[in-house]
């Protein structure tokens, strides 16, 4: 008789761990199956907190966080102050180099980008985005307006024109600032935050750019009083 009681008090147990668990996995399933609403919406970026970034929509502040899935595109301009910093990063450009990578001329034309990712399963790589420019690489070296830059067939010695603009049109996400314009997409399974699936972002300053000192105004002299008789 014990024995049996020892094994209805242990079947009694089972079928209550069962039913907790069962439970608990209902309660997983609901959360998991919470209604995502799809969100597409644009706003300034007002603080950066590493992954998540708070972003002002329709004067309302929007909690949006991104994972290793998310798309983010980058444009906007930058100085060449700010190429020192971006050894590495690729680059594209028209240009004819002799035999020894030496482009004759000035490059009047600088893109900055980052590979994308074309194909899926198997087939899936990373691939240059089209453009009309018919040389790339990475920058190697960068001072001042002169570049060296390592492409397929060696190192390319170029020097930008005075003024050439320098265009940013990729992930750059290190370039990315408070006051910048962002539009977004993703899904909201929570009224004011957003899991975001691509971010286009507008730069609102030039990358690199030194602030000019501001000159003081000069204070005009009083006149000379003038008497009069």
């Amino acid at each position: 008789m014990g024995i049996c009681m020892s094994s209805r008090a242990r079947c009694c147990t089972f079928l209550i761990s069962l039913v907790l668990i069962a439970g608990t996995a209902k309660l997983a399933t609901a959360a998991d199956k919470a209604p995502k609403n799809k969100f597409e919406g644009s706003g300034t970026i007002e603080a950066m907190q590493g992954s998540v970034w708070i972003v002002n929509i329709s004067d309302t502040k929007w909690k949006v966080a991104f994972n290793a899935d998310s798309k983010l595109t980058v444009t906007g301009i930058a100085a060449p102050e700010a190429l020192p910093r971006m050894v590495g990063a690729l680059v594209r450009f028209n240009a004819e180099p002799d035999a020894k990578g030496k482009v004759s001329g000035e490059i009047n034309d600088l893109e900055l980008f980052t590979m994308v990712w074309e194909g899926r399963g198997k087939d899936k790589k990373q691939v240059a985005p089209s453009s009309n420019y018919n040389q790339m690489g990475a920058i190697k070296v960068a001072k001042g307006n002169k570049l060296t830059v390592s492409g397929k067939s060696g190192e390319m010695h170029i020097e930008l024109a005075e003024g050439a603009p320098i265009k940013i049109n990729g992930a750059f996400p290190a370039v990315v600032a408070v006051g910048d314009l962002v539009k977004l997409k993703g899904d909201s399974t929570v009224p004011g935050q957003l899991n975001a699936s691509e971010a286009t972002v507008t730069l609102s300053k030039t990358v690199g750019e030194k602030k000019k000192p501001k000159v003081p105004e000069k204070t005009p002299k009083p006149e000379p009083a003038v008497e009069t008789k």
